[in-house]
């Protein structure tokens, strides 16, 4: 097995011992998201076979659920890491950007491996597209997280649009890097 599907697979083996914990703690809303997470996981495992997705962007993804689940499940000063602010920056703010940044530059890879005499700048668009999809996705599937279940620390409207806006300004960014590179 390559090491880019041993750093997957590793991560799907934790995500399914962290569920197992979770449920076993009754923390229903870290159970859901964590779900979320490992559907990702299995999802990127099946990609990298198929597209050979670069070893950082692997690692890239592993670090976000990291970020993931440790925002969730660590408190600093009574406070949720994900609620916690660095200077004026909270946690989430940054998972949102690096998500998005990592799903833009793995939608990219697969589609510019997929079409090679396609235009850059035309793939560079639909991938940029695609992964404000892929961020507008999840901002769904939190929302039904906040419809379904309780006590959850989901924000509000404000908090919808600042994680699209952060989703935007990853996306921005790996634009600007792939423009760049080559």
């Amino acid at each position: 097995m390559d090491s880019k599907k041993w750093w997957i697979l590793s991560g799907v083996i934790v995500l399914i011992i962290v569920e197992i914990v979770l449920f076993v703690f009754n923390l229903t809303e870290l159970v859901y998201y964590n779900s979320l997470l490992l559907i990702v996981m299995v999802l990127i495992f099946f990609l990298h076979r198929i597209f050979q997705l670069p070893e950082i962007y692997v690692f890239g993804l592993i670090v976000v659920g990291l970020l993931n689940l440790t925002g969730g499940l660590v408190f600093v000063e009574g406070i949720r890491l994900y609620d916690f602010y660095f200077g004026f920056v909270k946690l989430d703010m940054v998972i949102h950007a690096i998500g998005s940044f990592m799903a833009a530059l793995i939608i990219y890879h697969i589609i510019s491996t997929k079409f090679k005499k396609a235009n850059k700048e035309v793939l560079l668009l639909l991938a940029a597209l695609s992964a404000m999809g892929v961020g507008a996705l999840f901002e769904v599937l939190e929302l039904g997280g906040y419809i379904f279940l309780e006590n959850n620390g989901v924000g509000d409207y404000l908090n919808n649009a600042l994680d699209l806006f952060l989703n935007l300004v990853g996306i921005l960014i790996a634009s600007l890097w792939i423009s760049f590179r080559k």
